[in-house]
């Protein structure tokens, strides 16, 4: 995960069969960073480009999308 400063979440991986915008990891990491922006935690405008390596298969029935978007939340909480 890198910062951004033009408020744009990019996921430089995309998830074969998955639009972007409707990507569990893109749609947590924006809401995150609206938050934290509309809390005063977060300069207006912060963005991130999220890279993954995806392991588990789709559709697999092991959470692998669900879990990645945890871990990015937790790694931007961190940053």
């Amino acid at each position: 995960i890198e910062l951004r400063d033009d408020g744009d979440i990019r996921l430089l991986t995309p998830v074969e069969g998955v639009e972007h915008e409707d990507n569990l990891i893109v749609r947590a990491a924006r809401l995150l960073m609206k938050t934290a922006a509309d809390s005063g935690r977060l300069p207006t405008g912060s963005g991130a480009n999220i890279s993954i390596d995806k392991r588990l298969p789709m559709g697999g029935g092991l959470g692998g999308g669900s879990s990645n978007a945890a871990t990015v939340l937790v790694a931007l909480n961190h940053l």
